[in-house]
């Protein structure tokens, strides 16, 4: 069981490129959304991340989300990228270590704890990428940090 806590998450100002494919493509687009922030000349701060806008409706067939990666100071992205600020506030958040396959566990877990004490899904969910495939090679020493805001 994965520790799940509450804390209060900072505005963060981001670079962005939206997409909607099925699931397992998405670890596909990961180079080439980099490719693309390197190619315009924007610096990352820090690590990926996922923001999914599937909500309850999640089909992964079809899966609408954005990739981001923070940056510091304002940038002027051009198409197919864009500048905006993930927004903080009260989030849920749990670590999940290991693989992607057993991820469900995790998102499962931290629903039910969401409902267990009182608080309701507020924003989109986000993966916190700390530790991903594309900088390590072993599958089971990934780290993901899921984000859910909550009210």
């Amino acid at each position: 069981m994965c520790e799940i806590i509450v804390y209060q998450e900072n505005d963060r100002p981001v670079v962005a490129q939206h997409f909607r494919s099925p699931a397992v493509e998405i670890g596909q687009n990961w180079p080439k959304f980099a490719e693309e922030v390197a190619k315009q000349g924007i610096f990352p701060s820090g690590w990926g991340i996922l923001e999914y806008f599937c909500g309850e409706d999640y089909n992964p067939d079809d899966v609408e989300y954005e990739l981001l990666l923070p940056v510091i100071g304002e940038i002027s992205p051009s198409e197919p990228l864009k500048a905006k600020t993930l927004e903080g506030g009260k989030v849920a958040s749990a670590i999940h270590r290991g693989t992607y396959e057993n991820i469900a566990e995790t998102y499962d877990a931290i629903f039910e704890w969401i409902a267990k004490q009182g608080l309701q899904v507020a924003g989109n969910v986000r993966e916190f990428h700390l530790r991903c495939p594309h900088t390590n090679d072993d599958p089971t020493a990934l780290i993901t940090e899921i984000q859910i805001p909550v009210r």
